[in-house]
């Protein structure tokens, strides 16, 4: 049975929780779980990560924000009558290619190009839309925390090691106890890489499957 919130949160005498773990019951539990969530979401990349936000580009727009939960594109195009890939480039390259006047205007044409960058994150496109344009971003998102109203997710049903393992991490930081938290959050990111590349090899045999299939 997946490992729940009330149980990591719970004092040190109820099985699978942080304080219990560490034997220490004056451990803040919920901020062990937050930091320890953050480090894992930063640098996880697996399917229970990925989602689909659809819209549209409305005309005159020369930016458009990213979805609340977002951590990094994964995809970007236009669909409907004008699809076609919007390039994702990293801020240099954009701005080495952006297309303005000699008065800062940008063109009024199809957005191909974007960078993101900012907090909350927005999309800047190299172009004013000159029309609405509807999108599909493919992306990776940060997961609801868990919580009272969230009790498990993915990570307690099957990853629950590395999120001990890094909830014992955070807590020796909260000990002051630098050397041991180093220890588990080398483990952490140990088990982070190979689910990385499990994922990843996964999903290099599902394209090797469909293009043996299609020729």
């Amino acid at each position: 049975m997946a490992i729940s919130y009330s149980e990591l949160v719970a004092t040190k005498s109820t099985l699978n929780s942080i304080k219990g773990w560490i034997n220490w019951d004056l451990a803040p539990a919920t901020d062990i779980l937050s930091d320890s969530e953050a480090f894992i979401y930063s640098s996880l990349r697996i399917r229970e990560m990925k989602r689909i936000a659809t819209g549209s580009i409305l005309a005159g727009s020369t930016f458009l924000a990213m979805p609340p939960d977002f951590i990094a594109p994964r995809s970007f195009k236009r669909i409907g009558d004008s699809a076609g890939k919007i390039d994702i480039l990293d801020d240099k390259m954009f701005e080495d290619t952006l297309p303005l006047d000699q008065n800062g205007a940008y063109p009024k044409a199809t957005p191909t190009k974007c960078t993101i960058y900012d907090d909350p994150p927005f999309a800047y496109f190299d172009a004013e839309a000159d029309k609405d344009y509807p999108y599909r971003l493919v992306y990776w998102r940060r997961p609801e925390a868990l919580a009272m109203t969230n009790e498990t997710n993915f990570l307690c049903a099957r990853y629950p090691m590395l999120l001990r393992s890094t909830c014992l991490g955070y807590a020796n930081l909260y000990m002051k106890q630098p050397d041991v938290a180093e220890q588990w959050l080398t483990v952490a990111g140990g088990m982070i890489t190979q689910a990385n590349s499990d994922y990843d090899l996964g999903e290099q045999a599902n394209r090797v499957e469909n293009y043996w299939e299609s020729n």
